[in-house]
């Protein structure tokens, strides 16, 4: 199950694969409109220009076969977003390009005018390497965006235990956000890193060393605070 990213005030639903129907072994001559082809989504902004998505056909289908995924292409205003969300998964034709783009990151200050919390989202320039200043704002009574606490999570990057032997963010009800993190990489040869962490729509949503990555889910930005390696 992948959760949604949001920008601004809009959420972005991320749903999964689109599937029209069940693989076709090869040589079963089955009709053709029990064939179906997976259109998956990979947005990416690189130089102010955001593109992306492709196709997977299952095999077996008999042929002639309508199997093309719809690409776009859109070229940034102001460049491509400043807070390091450079990519998004979502079929491309369900998802605004420019939403990767430096004009719709959020910035909302403190003092601005506002009729709700949505008009106070704000996300931090940043770059990998660094730690996220992320602004914390809501909508106050007298109609303008005031300072509100950062979110928290006892069980932040504590080590979890996911259910399958790959990278991904995966249900946990052991975890106090209810989610348990995974990555394969991140200097662990062979094994992998495992933490309890939350659900986003985006970093506002995060605690302040954190940032709501592509899988929908909370990981810190400091290396010291990733969980310890395990084996697989």
């Amino acid at each position: 199950m992948l959760v949604a990213f949001g920008c601004g005030s809009e959420s972005v639903p991320i749903p999964e694969p689109r599937d029209a129907g069940s693989p076709v072994p090869p040589g079963a001559g089955r009709p053709v409109d029990d064939c179906h082809t997976d259109c998956f989504g990979f947005l990416e902004c690189v130089d102010g220009e955001v593109s992306g998505g492709w196709t997977r056909v299952v095999p077996g289908c008999e042929w002639p076969l309508d199997a093309t995924c719809r690409t776009e292409f859109y070229s940034c205003a102001e460049g491509c977003r400043l807070d390091g969300r450079l990519s998004l998964r979502s079929p491309v034709f369900e998802t605004p390009l420019v939403l990767l783009c430096e004009e719709s990151r959020p910035r909302a200050e403190l003092g601005d005018a506002c009729a709700s919390d949505d008009d106070c989202r704000a996300t931090a320039v940043w770059s990998p390497g660094s730690r996220p200043e992320h602004t914390y704002l809501r909508c106050g009574d007298a109609g303008a965006c005031v300072v509100r606490e950062p979110p928290s999570d006892p069980d932040f990057m504590t080590p979890c235990t996911p259910p399958y032997e790959r990278a991904g963010a995966f249900e946990d009800e052991a975890c106090s956000g209810g989610w348990c993190w995974v990555r394969t990489d991140y200097g662990c040869a062979d094994r992998y890193r495992a933490g309890c962490t939350v659900a986003c729509t985006d970093d506002w949503e995060c605690p302040p060393t954190a940032r709501c990555d592509e899988l929908g889910v909370c990981v810190t930005t400091v290396a010291a605070d990733f969980p310890a390696c395990a084996s697989l």
